[in-house]
């Protein structure tokens, strides 16, 4: 496993260069290439990329890529985002509880963060606004 990490982290390393620098490419011949063609062609050949929805043709590429490339129906999306959604809250709720047990152990073992949980509550006891809703809970 070792091995097999190096291997991806070195191909990282490589793919890293071309990743995190910003390319110019140069495109006179392109845009003489556009002057130059008739209106039929232009119609024809859409080289005019300002017009180009850039939402609606990262959906079409992102759906080609998936039909084409990964060879998964279009059918099965509405299943996969309803397992996404499924996941999205079990990863939610796991965190929520992970972070309650992580707060409780601190609280139940630490008479630091017993004595500053205290504190801090009746502080906030002692607001206006919070104090007038005690009030109004406890009758």
């Amino acid at each position: 496993m070792v091995r097999i990490q190096r291997k991806i982290q070195d191909g990282l390393d490589i793919l890293e260069y071309f990743t995190v620098r910003e390319w110019h490419f140069d495109s006179e011949k392109f845009n003489t290439l556009r002057a130059e063609l008739p209106p039929i062609d232009q119609k024809v050949f859409t080289t005019d990329f300002t017009q180009v929805e850039d939402d609606e043709y990262l959906l079409n590429g992102i759906l080609g890529a998936r039909q084409y490339c990964l060879k998964e129906p279009l059918s099965s999306i509405p299943r996969c985002r309803r397992n996404l959604k499924i996941l999205y809250v079990i990863d939610r709720l796991w965190s929520l509880m992970f972070y309650s047990f992580l707060v409780w152990m601190i609280v139940s073992y630490s008479d630091t963060a017993r004595y500053v949980l205290d504190t801090s509550t009746d502080c906030i006891k002692s607001f206006p606004l919070v104090k007038n809703f005690v009030t109004l809970t406890e009758k």
